[in-house]
């Protein structure tokens, strides 16, 4: 459901909410005119009003459970088995949680003793709180709370002997020990830790949330509350493959879509909590604004509302932003980080990450806990994740097939299925089934191609070595994506996956500037199939700004790739067809971000014409505007890592264009600049492949400039730094064929400068000696791996042998 038609939505229900029934008939006739599914959406919703208003807020569990204390005298003082109850810690939906202590003589212990609500002692609660001790039984882990004991009092009432936890929720710890974003990373991967292990015993937790993660003083974490969790095993007991949630018992914060639907729940289910828990703790506040928690109002904001990108929310006033108050939570920058700041730490992996874990279908979640926290690690070790952003493949299916009544279908089925409506939610189910069913194959094969050319290649691309394995990768995925393209004519939403993906694999087999395989005719086929389908994505989807400005993204690309192949024409004619896109999409939108660097692409693509061309002048008036347009883009609230980018080779570009004119001063400033954007990116995502190379090609240009101004020794020091990090880059994927050419390029230029500065006169002879034998060890290097002929090493190492002659001169 469409943002705008959901608040419309939730504005009409207010309204109705307070009329009578002949008045609201009136009303539903007048507000919604001829726009009959917005009729029954909202006649469904006021209907589920009327049969479970509230249900949320008096779940079953509390309608049954008067106070203990008034159902029975308090167990406070009381025995159950060798424990005496002390005193009352906390209360739950299902339990009251107790101190105790062992009072046998053996010796002391001080535990948490754990029982049944008085309005809840019936076979069936019981049977569910005997469970919950059997479950616990068989987590034995560092960070779950362990079962120590359990049985039954002389009344057969049962009891529950835990590990008593002496900590505070996650969230709290986090906000009173004022923990960074690192920090607060590595806790959650400890809560997926037990979270996995408990998913390894076929335990699907399903109460997942701060006040059941608890953190002691020294830092430990442990998982509490197994009291509704469920057991997938298919001899637990439990319904159906996947064990169906409990529509009283669940909290509607960390709730999933598939809980407030009332559908199975399955792993995913706690993926999702997690996912709203690490939203929390990054960003102090919650995804969903559940303001009134009425039962429409939380199916609608969990179902239907769009998560605003936590990047997005750390920066947005706290009043406006979704779920604020409740929240304990502190953003997870230093105490010191200003919003902005925290935003720039956020956006890329973390963004991707958070949402994943926060998607409506479960389907497309993590796969595992397993999964999020490898994905958490990877990005705190500088390592590309594996998590893909949403993209306009699913919003372009969201528009071609949008079912306006979906969301007040779902919440008359929660509200149906409480009531006990059972029939009507079968229905629902055998209906799903039988669409699945006729879906299926197809959806297979599509879902094999995506696999193959996302997951598996995003898995194995920052392996040593991976370079044969994702040519393979590419070589199946595109027997796949050949055989779905003869069946896409006709949905848009495939065909912007196919685009994607063709665009992915032209990339892979020989992108400008990215690692590649060498394969440019194969780049070349690939890059015009991406541009005929999305010239027809957007004959079907005229109104789609992202398909343009994609279309616009696939003729600069295709430009690219004409240049490398030497076809100044073709290159021309596919720069000026993007920037007329561009262009016109700039008049209709001249604030839009997106399309304020896709006109500053083409502008860089016309700079570089000029340029290719001869016309330097022209070329540097060129760069140094789109220097100024990447300038401003990167000042933005909402800039990326790809913008500062963008900024830092528009001054690089500068400071080439002054080099070749002669402006070596102007140049080496230019230079300079880009270095030092380049480093601060390194340093905010230290070991990431292509920030690495970037800095390289800095220092590379830097030493060029300084050796054209006859200061060797500087040269030396940048050339030395860009070598260093090419051979890290280079030694992770043998086979990249970029990576070893421009190892070799740097060699080549480290040994020269080597050279050089032995041969300066003013090049002390104490440092003459050193620079030679640094100089013939690359040259060895070089030679060992094929690089560089004999003869070439020859005539090196004689110049070397020259340089040194004049240090030994008496």
């Amino acid at each position: 459901m469409q943002p705008e038609r959901w608040q419309r939505l939730k504005e009409l229900f207010m309204e109705a909410q307070e009329l009578g029934e002949p008045e609201r008939e009136r009303f539903l006739e007048r507000a919604c005119a001829d726009d009959t599914e917005l009729r029954a959406e909202l006649a469904s919703l006021l209907a589920a009003d009327r049969d479970a208003a509230d249900f949320l807020e008096n779940p079953a569990a509390a309608a049954a459970e008067p106070d203990l204390e008034d159902a029975q005298l308090s167990p406070v003082g009381r025995r159950f088995g060798r424990y005496r109850v002390l005193s009352e810690i906390g209360r739950g939906g299902m339990g009251v949680v107790y101190r105790a202590v062992r009072d046998d003589d053996t010796y002391d212990q001080v535990v948490a003793l754990k029982l049944l609500h008085g309005g809840l002692e019936s076979e069936f609660f019981d049977r569910r709180f005997r469970r919950e001790r059997q479950i616990l039984a068989s987590l034995e882990h560092p960070n779950i709370a362990r079962l120590i004991d359990g049985g039954a009092d002389d009344d057969g009432r049962s009891f529950c002997v835990m590990e008593l936890v002496d900590g505070v929720p996650i969230d709290l710890y986090c906000h009173q020990h004022r923990l960074d974003l690192v920090a607060r990373l590595e806790l959650v991967r400890t809560a997926c830790s037990a979270v996995a292990f408990a998913h390894g015993r076929l335990v699907v937790h399903c109460d997942l949330k701060p006040a059941n993660v608890l953190v002691t003083e020294d830092g430990t974490l442990k998982l509490l509350d197994f009291g509704i969790a469920k057991l997938l095993a298919p001899d637990s007991g439990e319904a159906g493959p996947a064990a169906t949630a409990s529509g009283w018992a669940m909290t509607p914060e960390y709730a999933s879509p598939e809980q407030v639907r009332g559908q199975p729940v399955t792993t995913a289910t706690d993926v999702y909590a997690l996912g709203v828990m690490l939203y929390e703790l990054l960003t102090g506040r919650k995804p969903y604004q559940l303001g009134t928690r009425r039962p429409e109002e939380i199916v609608l904001a969990i179902c239907a509302e769009e998560v605003v990108r936590p990047s997005q929310a750390v920066v947005r006033p706290r009043s406006a932003a979704p779920g604020t108050s409740p929240s304990v939570a502190s953003p997870a920058g230093p105490p010191d980080d200003s919003p902005n700041r925290l935003r720039r730490r956020l956006e890329g992996d973390l963004d991707t990450i958070v949402l994943r874990a926060l998607a409506k279908d479960p389907q497309r979640r993590y796969g595992s806990v397993v999964q999020l926290s490898d994905d958490l690690r990877r990005h705190l070790s500088g390592m590309p994740i594996r998590a893909r952003p949403d993209r306009l493949s699913y919003r372009a299916g969201k528009f071609v097939g949008r079912h306006r009544a979906a969301v007040a279908a779902t919440a008359l089925a929660v509200f149906s299925l409480l009531g006990g409506l059972a029939a009507t939610l079968q229905q629902a189910h055998v209906a799903q089934v039988q669409r699945a069913a006729a879906e299926r194959r197809f959806g297979e094969v599509r879902s094999l191609a995506r696999t193959f050319i996302f997951e598996i290649h995003d898995a194995v691309a920052p392996l040593p070595g991976s370079t044969p394995v994702r040519a393979r990768i590419i070589e199946v995925g595109l027997e796949y994506l050949e055989r779905l393209e003869r069946e896409a004519a006709d949905d848009v939403s495939l065909q912007v996956e196919l685009a994607e993906a063709y665009e992915r694999i032209a990339a892979v087999q020989g992108g400008v500037g990215v690692a590649n395989l060498g394969d440019l005719e194969g780049a070349l086929r690939s890059q015009r199939r991406t541009l005929a389908l999305r010239q027809a994505i957007l004959r079907a989807l005229p109104d789609e700004r992202e398909a343009e400005l994609a279309l616009a993204r696939t003729h600069s690309t295709l430009g690219d790739l004409l240049g490398e192949a030497g076809d100044a024409e073709g290159r021309q004619r596919e720069y000026d067809a993007a920037l007329a896109i561009r262009n016109a999409a700039a008049d209709r939108a001249p604030d839009d971000l997106a399309v304020r660097r896709a006109v500053a692409s083409s502008l860089w693509d016309t700079s570089q014409l000029r340029v290719d061309d001869g016309d330097l002048e022209a070329g540097l008036v060129g760069f140094e505007r789109t220097l100024v347009e990447y300038r401003a883009i990167a000042a933005t609230p909402g800039a990326t890592d790809g913008d500062r980018r963008n900024l830092a080779l528009a001054a690089k570009k500068v400071g080439a264009v002054r080099s070749v004119s002669g402006d070596l001063e102007g140049a080496l400033a230019s230079l300079e600049t880009a270095l030092a954007i380049d480093r601060e990116r390194l340093a905010e995502s230290p070991g990431r492949t292509e920030t690495m190379l970037d800095v390289s090609f800095d220092h590379s240009d830097l030493g060029y400039v300084l050796l054209r101004l006859a200061r060797p020794s500087e040269a030396v020091g940048h050339y030395e730094q860009a070598v260093d990090l090419r051979r890290t880059v280079s030694e992770a994927d043998p086979e990249d064929v970029r990576a070893r050419n421009v190892l070799q390029s740097g060699r080549a230029r480290l040994g020269d400068a080597l050279a050089t500065a032995a041969e300066d006169p003013v090049t002390p002879c104490a440092d003459v000696q050193g620079l030679i034998e640094r100089a013939f060890a690359l040259s060895a290097e070089a030679a060992a791996d094929g690089t560089l002929s004999e003869e070439a090493r020859a005539t090196h190492e004689a110049r070397l042998r020259a340089a040194g002659a004049r240090c030994a001169s008496p």
